[in-house]
């Protein structure tokens, strides 16, 4: 049986909280407009669909309990969000300058979606927590992943139009220094806390 108010509840908190697919969607769309939140929200959606159907069949528990292989993707993991902190952080800074071309700096569907793939929240939310609220049934994590989706579909849609208007007020370079640097900075320090933890 699927629980999914149960899940809904346990879910809320983690996928209204600013991760990495959060940072990078409010990057994209300081630098080129509201469509370009679309690539970040399909490849992070891909990203939890995989790891839900990873889960349904059981692969990821086998991965879980083999600590070198978790190791190997922890670090991968840390060392994409670094790659992209830092990015993000030389963006902002260089987007201070009106003449700085932004062109080939957002992110597309397929790096929110490997980003997805190695991150470890994702990962141990689709080991732990969904399996409390499903019967091992693939289908049943696929509804839920769905369910995860949403809620964060709406909420960084609800965001994107928040900091949309905010660009209607504050110049364009100011907000892209901020987004960026802030954000770029937030993922190097999950990456930090993720590698000593």
């Amino acid at each position: 049986m699927i629980d999914i108010t149960g899940f809904v509840l346990v879910i809320l908190p983690l996928a209204l909280s600013p991760g990495t697919s959060f940072v990078l969607v409010m990057s994209n769309l300081s630098l080129s407009g509201f469509k370009s939140i679309f690539p970040v929200i399909i490849g992070t959606a891909l990203g939890i669909w995989v790891h839900a159907i990873l889960s349904g069949f059981g692969i990821s528990l086998l991965l879980a309990q083999h600590d070198l292989a978790m190791a190997i993707v922890n670090y991968i993991g840390i060392a994409f969000l670094l790659y992209i902190g830092v990015r993000l952080i030389y963006i902002g800074i260089k987007s201070r300058h009106s003449e700085y071309q932004l062109q080939g700096s957002l992110t597309g569907v397929k790096k929110a979606f490997l980003l997805n793939l190695v991150n470890v929240r994702p990962i141990v939310l689709y080991l732990t927590v969904a399996p409390a609220f499903a019967s091992p049934h693939v289908l049943d994590f696929l509804v839920l992943s769905t369910v995860h989706i949403v809620i964060m579909v709406v909420w960084i849609i609800i965001c994107a139009l928040a900091m949309y208007f905010a660009k209607l007020k504050f110049p364009l370079n100011t907000l892209r220094l901020v987004v960026n640097t802030l954000g770029g900075f937030s993922l190097i320090a999950l990456a930090i806390k993720l590698s000593i933890s």
